[in-house]
Protein backbone atom coordinates (compact mmCIF):
# COMPACT_ATOMS: atom_id res chain seq x y z
CA UNK A 1 0.00 0.00 0.00
CA UNK A 2 1.31 3.85 -1.00
CA UNK A 3 0.26 6.89 0.75
CA UNK A 4 0.95 10.06 -0.32
CA UNK A 5 2.93 12.23 2.64
CA UNK A 6 3.26 15.84 2.09
CA UNK A 7 6.82 16.20 3.79
CA UNK A 8 8.33 19.66 4.66
CA UNK A 9 12.14 20.51 3.45
CA UNK A 10 12.79 23.51 5.18
CA UNK A 11 15.16 24.34 3.30
CA UNK A 12 17.64 24.67 4.08
CA UNK A 13 17.78 22.93 0.76
CA UNK A 14 18.98 26.81 -0.56
CA UNK A 15 21.25 27.83 2.55
CA UNK A 16 24.92 27.47 2.62
CA UNK A 17 25.54 24.98 5.98
CA UNK A 18 26.64 27.99 7.55
CA UNK A 19 23.26 29.04 7.74
CA UNK A 20 21.84 26.40 9.12
CA UNK A 21 21.73 26.35 12.60
CA UNK A 22 19.24 26.30 15.15
CA UNK A 23 17.93 24.18 18.07
CA UNK A 24 17.76 20.52 16.29
CA UNK A 25 19.66 20.14 12.93
CA UNK A 26 18.07 18.36 10.78
CA UNK A 27 20.25 16.95 7.76
CA UNK A 28 18.31 16.96 4.38
CA UNK A 29 19.57 14.15 2.04
CA UNK A 30 18.69 14.13 -1.36
CA UNK A 31 19.57 11.14 -3.26
CA UNK A 32 19.59 11.33 -7.24
CA UNK A 33 19.36 8.35 -8.51
CA UNK A 34 17.36 6.39 -11.67
CA UNK A 35 14.35 4.55 -11.49
CA UNK A 36 15.81 1.02 -12.14
CA UNK A 37 18.49 -0.96 -13.63
CA UNK A 38 21.02 0.93 -11.24
CA UNK A 39 22.94 -1.17 -8.45
CA UNK A 40 24.87 1.21 -7.31
CA UNK A 41 21.82 3.27 -6.96
CA UNK A 42 20.26 0.23 -4.56
CA UNK A 43 23.04 0.32 -2.38
CA UNK A 44 22.74 4.70 -1.83
CA UNK A 45 19.41 4.16 -1.17
CA UNK A 46 20.05 1.50 1.55
CA UNK A 47 22.63 3.41 3.06
CA UNK A 48 20.31 6.87 2.69
CA UNK A 49 17.73 4.19 4.84
CA UNK A 50 20.04 3.51 7.50
CA UNK A 51 21.34 6.72 8.25
CA UNK A 52 17.69 7.66 8.88
CA UNK A 53 16.69 4.59 10.45
CA UNK A 54 19.72 5.33 13.10
CA UNK A 55 19.76 9.33 13.10
CA UNK A 56 16.09 10.19 12.81
CA UNK A 57 17.13 13.77 12.39
CA UNK A 58 17.94 12.93 8.63
CA UNK A 59 15.47 13.53 6.33
CA UNK A 60 16.15 11.30 3.33
CA UNK A 61 14.46 12.81 -0.44
CA UNK A 62 14.61 10.59 -3.32
CA UNK A 63 14.71 12.38 -6.89
CA UNK A 64 14.77 10.44 -9.79
CA UNK A 65 16.70 11.56 -12.74
CA UNK A 66 15.01 9.63 -15.53
CA UNK A 67 11.91 7.19 -15.71
CA UNK A 68 8.15 7.60 -15.04
CA UNK A 69 9.07 8.68 -11.64
CA UNK A 70 10.93 11.92 -12.77
CA UNK A 71 9.48 15.25 -11.97
CA UNK A 72 10.12 18.91 -12.80
CA UNK A 73 11.32 19.55 -9.21
CA UNK A 74 13.91 16.65 -9.69
CA UNK A 75 15.22 17.91 -13.31
CA UNK A 76 15.14 21.44 -11.53
CA UNK A 77 17.40 20.18 -8.10
CA UNK A 78 19.65 18.08 -10.24
CA UNK A 79 20.72 21.10 -12.75
CA UNK A 80 20.49 22.92 -9.64
CA UNK A 81 23.68 20.55 -8.02
CA UNK A 82 24.91 19.79 -11.21
CA UNK A 83 24.87 16.45 -11.25
CA UNK A 84 26.58 14.32 -13.56
CA UNK A 85 26.27 10.87 -12.12
CA UNK A 86 24.32 8.59 -9.89
CA UNK A 87 23.82 7.93 -7.61
CA UNK A 88 24.45 11.40 -6.08
CA UNK A 89 23.29 12.38 -2.46
CA UNK A 90 23.44 15.95 -1.54
CA UNK A 91 23.71 16.67 1.90
CA UNK A 92 22.33 19.76 3.42
CA UNK A 93 22.56 21.72 0.10
CA UNK A 94 26.12 21.73 0.39
CA UNK A 95 27.86 18.63 0.17
CA UNK A 96 28.07 15.85 -2.59
CA UNK A 97 28.52 12.15 -2.09
CA UNK A 98 28.91 10.84 -5.72
CA UNK A 99 28.81 6.99 -6.03
CA UNK A 100 28.36 3.81 -4.82
CA UNK A 101 29.07 0.29 -3.98
CA UNK A 102 28.57 -2.73 -6.23
CA UNK A 103 26.65 -4.28 -3.55
CA UNK A 104 25.70 -3.81 0.15
CA UNK A 105 25.24 0.07 1.27
CA UNK A 106 26.58 3.39 1.79
CA UNK A 107 25.94 3.58 4.90
CA UNK A 108 29.46 4.26 6.89
CA UNK A 109 30.01 6.89 3.69
CA UNK A 110 27.01 8.64 4.94
CA UNK A 111 27.69 8.28 8.37
CA UNK A 112 30.87 10.60 7.59
CA UNK A 113 28.75 12.96 6.06
CA UNK A 114 26.49 13.19 8.75
CA UNK A 115 28.57 13.26 11.71
CA UNK A 116 30.40 16.38 10.48
CA UNK A 117 26.90 18.18 10.12
CA UNK A 118 25.34 16.94 13.09
CA UNK A 119 26.57 19.51 15.94
CA UNK A 120 25.56 22.71 13.74
CA UNK A 121 23.41 24.73 15.87
CA UNK A 122 20.68 26.70 13.33
CA UNK A 123 19.64 29.99 13.98
CA UNK A 124 16.16 29.27 13.11
CA UNK A 125 13.05 27.20 15.01
CA UNK A 126 10.90 26.21 12.76
CA UNK A 127 6.65 24.85 13.91
CA UNK A 128 5.10 22.88 11.31
CA UNK A 129 1.29 22.74 10.73
CA UNK A 130 -0.36 20.35 8.23
CA UNK A 131 -4.07 19.03 7.90
CA UNK A 132 -5.79 17.52 4.87
CA UNK A 133 -9.26 18.48 3.85
CA UNK A 134 -10.83 16.81 1.27
CA UNK A 135 -8.26 17.34 -1.78
CA UNK A 136 -6.72 19.70 -0.63
CA UNK A 137 -3.47 20.00 1.71
CA UNK A 138 -2.77 22.96 3.84
CA UNK A 139 0.64 23.62 5.15
CA UNK A 140 1.75 26.11 7.93
CA UNK A 141 5.32 27.00 9.03
CA UNK A 142 5.92 29.51 11.68
CA UNK A 143 9.75 30.37 12.10
CA UNK A 144 11.50 32.41 14.94
CA UNK A 145 14.91 33.49 13.93
CA UNK A 146 17.10 32.69 17.26
CA UNK A 147 20.07 34.05 16.19
CA UNK A 148 21.62 36.96 13.67
CA UNK A 149 21.60 35.90 9.66
CA UNK A 150 22.48 38.21 7.19
CA UNK A 151 21.18 36.16 4.18
CA UNK A 152 18.27 37.94 2.75
CA UNK A 153 17.82 34.83 0.86
CA UNK A 154 16.02 32.54 2.41
CA UNK A 155 13.54 30.08 1.50
CA UNK A 156 11.07 26.94 2.80
CA UNK A 157 10.21 24.42 -0.08
CA UNK A 158 7.32 22.02 0.71
CA UNK A 159 7.94 18.53 -1.76
CA UNK A 160 5.15 15.95 -1.83
CA UNK A 161 6.77 12.43 -1.18
CA UNK A 162 5.04 8.94 -2.06
CA UNK A 163 6.11 6.44 1.36
CA UNK A 164 6.27 3.17 0.93
CA UNK A 165 2.97 2.40 3.67
CA UNK A 166 4.68 -1.45 4.55
CA UNK A 167 7.08 -0.40 6.93
CA UNK A 168 10.09 -1.45 5.12
CA UNK A 169 12.05 1.84 4.98
CA UNK A 170 11.77 5.25 5.84
CA UNK A 171 12.93 6.26 1.78
CA UNK A 172 10.94 8.56 0.60
CA UNK A 173 10.69 10.12 -3.23
CA UNK A 174 9.71 13.23 -4.60
CA UNK A 175 6.81 13.38 -7.09
CA UNK A 176 5.88 17.03 -7.24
Amino acid sequence: MRRIIVFAILVMLMLPASLLFSSQYNLVAELFKWTSGCGWCTSAQVGLTELYNNHPNVIPIGLYTSGSLNTPFASQRDNFYGVGGVPHCQFGGEYSQVGGSASGSTYNQYLTVYNNYINYESPLEITMGFGISGTQAMIQAMVLQTEDITDTDLSIYYVITVHDGDGSHNYRSVIA
